[in-house]
C-alpha cells in the first residue's frame, strides 16, 4: 500500500489539543476527519504530494508554502512497519502558506514537470490552493499526516 497524505483544517482553539494528541484529529487508516473538530475541511494529496513539495522547494530557498508538504514516514525495520509524519501548522503560518500558494500557477507547473504530469499536478495545486485559502480565511490551522 502506498503512502497517504491528508490535511485537515483545525479550528484555532483546538491547535493545542492537535499538538498534544494528533490521533484525535488524524488517522493513517481513514481520511474521515476525526469527530468534526476539523470542520470537515480536508484535502487528499497522496498522489501528488512529492511533486507539490518539489514545486515549492526547487528555488534557491524553499517557498513558505513548502511547509505544507514537508516530512516523510519513518521506516522501522522492514518496509511493512512505518511511523507516519504528523505536523500541525498554526493559523498565522497557514495564512503565509496560502498567500504563497496562490502565486503559483500552471506556468510554474509546466516549467518543472513532464507534459504527461502537468494536468494532474496543476489539478492538485488548485485543490491545495483552495484548501489553504479556505483555512486561512476561516482563521484555522492545519494538521496533516503523511503515512
Amino acid at each position: 500500500m502506498g503512502l497517504r497524505y491528508y490535511a485537515y483544517q483545525v479550528e484555532p482553539h483546538f491547535i493545542g489539543l492537535a499538538r498534544h494528541d494528533p490521533s484525535f484529529f488524524v488517522s493513517a487508516e481513514s481520511p474521515a476527519g476525526g469527530d468534526g473538530r476539523s470542520g470537515g475541511a480536508i484535502v487528499d494529496l497522496d498522489k501528488r504530494r512529492r511533486q507539490l513539495h518539489r514545486l515549492t522547494t526547487d528555488g534557491a530557498e524553499p517557498r513558505p508554502s513548502s511547509r505544507l508538504f514537508e516530512g516523510d514516514v519513518r521506516h522501522c525495520g522492514d518496509d511493512a512497519s512505518r511511523v507516519p509524519c504528523i505536523r500541525v501548522l498554526e493559523p498565522d503560518e497557514v495564512s503565509r502558506i496560502a498567500a504563497d500558494l496562490v502565486l503559483l500557477g500552471e506556468r510554474d507547473v509546466r516549467s518543472m514537470f513532464r507534459s504527461e504530469e502537468v494536468a494532474s499536478v496543476a489539478e492538485f495545486l488548485i485543490r491545495v490552493q483552495h484548501f489553504a485559502v479556505d483555512a486561512a480565511r476561516a482563521g484555522n490551522g492545519i494538521i496533516y499526516l503523511i503515512g
